[in-house]
């Protein structure tokens, strides 16, 4: 399990908490063979939200995070850190340090240089929270050195360390503040304690690093006697996506393999992890395989299910809950925010733990609609042991899952819908396809509760020429069922998460595709991760689509869309098609239409119909509404 640092791990004074210790523990329960923890700070100075441990009056708290781990056959390793330039006065009240003083793209604020002395002194602060860890009862350390958030990479990178004392000028001094640390480690801790080395092996910073120095980098710290490399990069908010950071379903899964594969094939014996937004065992098997990598390093994937390993060794890989990459938990990390799973509303205090309590009033519940929302509802309700009909006026489950998943680019979101329909069919649902439901079934049908799961619908402006053929919704352009042709040219109305996917995919198509918005461009997708925003515009920017804000939509013409500017200026582009994508509203009338019938009837709503949102809020709220059935 790759480290991962989130707000709600540490105590006050850095030690882990509860909530922590049982998040790992139900990792370890389902199979993870090696746990590193989150960045582990070794000095208080600078410490923001994350764990720390600089005094041996922390030992005991850190033991019991080994201890649950290694209950269960895991091991253990500590990351042992320091933020240094990437501190922020405003959380930690002091001024950072780094190696030099100067600003970077990775610092808020700038920091000042650090003295010989206070260099020597944080080495033997690293050697030291190394032995407290062994004395804890963790396995080994790893050093980290990634994504520009500590201060061996600082260090490392001729882009943070300019230095031209001993410990910068030259590539031998700028590694000498992680050989030292290295040296002091195996010489208080045994030669036998592991340390491994997670660094970058790009960044995308002027004079950063790239593969040939990453290359002699890991070369350098094999020598030094380091016992693995853990390969990164920092991209994350800067021109780099050939190896993003953080990978996005709009990303290829193992991004960073590659680095990963070029560097090992210059060690002499040390193995290697690579890792890169993994979330297909079949994919992991293979890089394994191949010999490409010594080991994988999954984060996220966990997050999405804490079984996952225990359903590879048992053959039972179609049931995992994949993780599709929205990022949502890594955004939330950001804004300091619990963190929680898009695909997994279990992930949350409980660590994971994903047991519902069983109802001691059993009900018949019917299910209107079969997208996530529904689907969700539908299992929940039926684990805590009630009669369950899902209905589905379509001969396929999903809802807007099915559209939203046709672009390759979008290939996690068909390996949800395939979990999806793995567990229905594993669970006491009764499944109706091809039927719709209507307040007359319900009624009929003797049913105690209706969870109303039917969706929503594009919202359709209303302007002259709205209702001319060429006018299409991005539904008509992504559902197999209702697709239709566009022209060569097409204008997508809309410039939010569907209008630039529908952009992207059109211009895969070999089509002229232009995206306009009622906003300013600086301003789309403005909400969105960091990585999902950048991957998504750089797309659109590679296939040569136009981006045009500040206009408001006026006619639709035959052949031609007519826009308004924000200073009044007319202008009218030609088009054969106008794909429209500003949103969608809820899909209304049914529960009215029941409520007709019988006004104390037990209904819910969740999903699209009860407001349309991300996939994030359709789940979570599916399965807090099924939880109070």
């Amino acid at each position: 399990m790759a480290p991962m640092s989130m707000p709600g791990i540490a105590t006050f004074d850095g030690s882990p908490t509860d909530y922590y210790i049982n998040l790992l523990e139900h990792r370890a329960k389902g199979g993870v063979g090696l746990i590193v923890t989150g960045e582990t700070i070794v000095s208080d100075e600078q410490r923001m939200i994350s764990l720390a441990f600089y005094s041996r009056r922390m030992v005991p708290g850190f033991a019991r995070l080994a201890e649950a781990i290694k209950a269960h056959g895991t091991r253990i390793f500590l990351q042992i850190a320091h933020t240094g330039g990437v501190s922020m006065r405003s959380m930690t009240g002091r001024q950072p340090v780094a190696p030099t003083a100067m600003q970077s793209p990775r610092y808020t604020d700038m920091p000042r240089e650090l003295s010989l002395a206070e260099i020597q002194a944080l080495v033997e602060q690293y050697v030291q929270t190394s032995y407290w860890a062994m004395e804890a009862g963790f396995d080994g350390v790893e050093m980290h050195a990634a994504h520009g958030f500590d201060l061996i990479g600082q260090f490392l990178s001729p882009s943070t360390n300019r230095r031209r004392d001993e410990y910068g000028g030259s590539f031998e001094g700028r590694m000498r503040f992680p050989e030292e640390i290295v040296r002091g480690i195996k010489r208080l801790c045994g030669s036998d304690f592991p340390v491994g080395l997670k660094y970058n092996g790009y960044e995308a910073l002027e004079d950063g690093i790239d593969l040939p120095l990453a290359k002699q980098i890991g070369q350098y710290m094999e020598n030094v006697g380091v016992d693995y490399l853990h390969v990164a990069c920092m991209t994350y908010g800067l021109d780099g996506h050939e190896f993003p950071s953080l990978s996005s379903m709009y990303s290829k899964s193992g991004a960073l393999i590659e680095l990963a594969k070029e560097i090992k094939k210059d060690l002499k014996s040390i193995p290697v992890v690579g890792t890169g937004g993994i979330n297909e065992p079949e994919l992991a098997e293979q890089i394994l395989k191949n010999k490409e990598v010594d080991m994988l390093a999954l984060g996220r994937a966990f997050f999405a299910d804490p079984r996952w390993v225990d359903k590879v060794r048992t053959r039972q890989a179609r049931s995992i809950r994949p993780c599709i990459r929205c990022n949502v938990c890594h955004k939330r990390l950001f804004q300091t925010r619990l963190v929680k799973c898009t695909v997994n509303p279990f992930f949350s205090w409980g660590g994971g733990q994903e047991s519902l309590a069983k109802t001691s009033h059993v009900k018949k519940v019917a299910v209107v609609g079969g997208g996530p929302a529904g689907i969700v509802a539908a299992l929940v309700a039926a684990d805590r042991g009630h009669g369950v009909t899902l209905y589905e006026r379509r001969k396929k489950l999903g809802g807007n899952l099915i559209p939203a998943s046709v672009p390759d680019f979008k290939a996690d979101l068909r390996m949800l819908l395939g979990y999806y329909e793995q567990e229905l069919s594993g669970s006491d649902v009764d499944v109706k396809l091809g039927l719709e439901a209507s307040p007359k079934t319900v009624l009929d049908n003797g049913f105690d509760t209706v969870i109303l799961a039917i969706g929503s619908e594009h919202i359709i402006p209303e302007v002259a020429g709205i209702d001319n053929e060429g006018v299409l919704t991005a539904s008509d352009v992504f559902d197999a069922e209702r697709k239709r042709d566009t022209g060569d040219t097409v204008i997508v109305l809309g410039a939010g998460h569907v209008g630039c996917e529908a952009a992207w995919y059109l211009s895969l198509m070999g089509k002229c595709v232009k995206l306009f918005d009622v906003i300013p461009v600086d301003e789309i997708l403005a909400d969105e991760h960091l990585t999902n925003r950048d991957t998504l515009l750089n797309n659109l920017q590679i296939q040569g689509v136009e981006i045009l804000g500040s206009r408001t939509l006026r006619e639709v013409g035959e052949g031609n869309v007519v826009f308004e500017e924000r200073n009044g200026a007319v202008e009218s582009y030609k088009a054969d098609n106008l794909v429209i994508a500003i949103g969608f509203k809820p899909i209304e009338g049914f529960r009215e239409a029941l409520g007709d019938h019988m006004p104390d009837y037990e209904i819910y709503e969740v999903g699209d119909c009860a407001c349309p949102g991300r996939l994030y809020e359709a789940i979570h709220g599916a399965k807090y509404t099924a939880e109070k059935v």
